[in-house]
Parts: C-alpha cells; sequence; structure tokens
C-alpha cells in the first residue's frame, strides 16, 4: 500500500518536473534528500527517483526555450569541483587494495557535485534561495520529525539510526544538526505564521531526533551551536529562553539510559568506542602521511 501511495504521488509530480528545469532541479535535491526509497518495500524500491529528476533536468537544460530563469556565470568554485572530481578520480585509481566501497563512495561523490554544479545557475534571486532553503530543510527534517515523533511516543525509548544513506547514528546526528539553521532561518524570516510555526515544530522535532541518535558527539554539537546561535543573535534573550525550553524537554522526555551514555563523555579515555576514534584517526594519519597527495582511497 505505501508503495502504491508514493507511485502515484511521484506520477503526480512527474508533469510539474517535465513542465519547468527549476522545480525539476527542486525535485531533483528533494529526492537525494528525502530518500523515500528507503521506506518502501515494495516495487517502488526498484525505481531511482533520483536518477530520474537528474535527467530530467540535465534535458531540460538542453532546450533553450526552458532555461527561463537561468543565469549563466563563469565562476572560480566550477573550476575548484572540477579539480575535486578529478582528485578523486586518481584517488580512486590507486586506492589500496581492499575497499569494497572505494568506487561507491566515489560515484556518489561525482552525482553530489554534479547538483552542486547546477545549483548556480536555478538558485540566482533571493526568493530561488528561500525556496531552495525551504525545501533543504522540509526533505532533511522529513527523517527528523518521524524520528522525534517516536521519541516521543516511547518515552524516550526510541533510538534512532537513520536510513543506510546517512551512515550510522553519528552521521544521521550530524544531517540533522546541519538543518538546524536551516529551521532557524525560515522561522525567522517566513512572512507565512503558518510556516514560521511549521518550522518551530520541525525544530522541536528534529532536536528531539538528535537526543534519540545517543551521540555524544551531537550532544556537543548542540551545545557549540546553541552557544553560536545565542553570540550571534541579535534576540539573545529569546535564545536563552529556548535553550532553557530545550534543557527542561531533555531532562523531561530522555531516559536514564540516554543519561548515562552521556556521563560516560567524561571518561573517554575508558570507552572503547571513543578510543577506536583515536585508532582511528592515528591510523588516517599514517595514510596522510605515507600518501599525501592522493590519500589511499574512499572509506
Amino acid at each position: 500500500m505505501r508503495d502504491l501511495v508514493v507511485f502515484l504521488f511521484f506520477l503526480s509530480i512527474l508533469p510539474l518536473a517535465l513542465s519547468n528545469s527549476f522545480v525539476a532541479f527542486l525535485l531533483w535535491t528533494w529526492a537525494g534528500l528525502v530518500a523515500i526509497n528507503s521506506y518502501l518495500y515494495g516495487f517502488m524500491t526498484a525505481i531511482p527517483m533520483v536518477q530520474v529528476f537528474a535527467v530530467i533536468t540535465l534535458a531540460l537544460v538542453m532546450i533553450p526555450s526552458m532555461r527561463v530563469g537561468m543565469v549563466y556565470r563563469s565562476s572560480g568554485v566550477v573550476i575548484i569541483f572540477l579539480l575535486i572530481l578529478i582528485h578523486g578520480l586518481f584517488s580512486a585509481t590507486f586506492a589500496y587494495s581492499g575497499l569494497p566501497h572505494n568506487w561507491i563512495i566515489y560515484t556518489n561523490m561525482v552525482k553530489t557535485i554534479l547538483l552542486c554544479m547546477f545549483m548556480p545557475l536555478f538558485i540566482t534571486n533571493r526568493h530561488r534561495i528561500n525556496i531552495y532553503v525551504m525545501l533543504v530543510a522540509g526533505a532533511v527534517c522529513f527523517h527528523g520529525l518521524l524520528d522525534g515523533l517516536k521519541f516521543i511516543a516511547s518515552g524516550g525509548g526510541h533510538n534512532a539510526y537513520g536510513i543506510p544513506k546517512f551512515g550510522d547514528n553519528n552521521h544521521y546526528a550530524l544531517v540533522l544538526l546541519m538543518a538546524v539553521p536551516l529551521l532557524l532561518y525560515v522561522f525567522r524570516y517566513a512572512n507565512a505564521k503558518f510556516v514560521r510555526l511549521a518550522a518551530l515544530g520541525a525544530f522541536f522535532l528534529t532536536f528531539f531526533a538528535v537526543l534519540a541518535t545517543d551521540s555524544r558527539g551531537a550532544l556537543l554539537t548542540l551545545f557549540a551551536m546553541g552557544l553560536w546561535l545565542i553570540l550571534m543573535s541579535k534576540r539573545k534573550i529569546m535564545g536563552l529562553v529556548i535553550a532553557a525550553v530545550l534543557v527542561t524537554l531533555t531532562m523531561q522526555f530522555a531516559p536514564d539510559d540516554w543519561f548515562n551514555r552521556m556521563d560516560t563523555i567524561k571518561t573517554a579515555d575508558e570507552d572503547r568506542s571513543f578510543m577506536g576514534r583515536i585508532t582511528a584517526w592515528k591510523r588516517a594519519s599514517a595514510i596522510a602521511l605515507e600518501n599525501p597527495v592522493l590519500g589511499g582511497g574512499y572509506h
């Protein structure tokens, strides 16, 4: 049933993508971030929606009549992207043997950079910037909304691991945290009241989703981000109030297991997980010293 609903939704938005290159680009971005296939189990898992919208975007860009609103500018950023792709190609080619994810990760990076290289063509004014920010925030926080609601419904017992595309719980928390400033931007500047309220609600649920990841790094990032936002804000009193509300909600909903895990930050040198990171950092440093130009390959 879920696959059928998504399939009907896909058919309904396909004409929108075909009608306008900017809309196709937006759907390309949305499909990549929301990764709806990760929540499906039937025939729709075989339909690569990201690739479909990407191909439509590339095809429409080739049609002069579909380039409305597009602005071509020469940019040094594009050159940097190309250099990264070339460097990555050599790094993947001369990688250490026995890296099964080497070419998979490089291919994913190529797809991401291709999307970013098209971004300056479409995001050409403040109105489009706002649309894009709302789309990115909404697509990423779709996952946060689900896990945030589960965290509340379970009384803090839900553990959020995210979808395979985002990696482990720490990577997932990082993705959610990167969307938080975008939500605050929407809350601050949106004209429609319901949009501001939606952004505020998504912010709190995403906060709960971050707690549900049980990531200690995410907790430290929350403190650092909160401090920075308060210091840089013109409304410091409101920032302090929101911070106090978040601390209160954490004390109310987070279970004892969560506090016990966060408390291990004090004894990081005795924690196997943290010491494993230290070992990984040392190994990565050794690889970088041995191969200072190309490294050892991806993953």
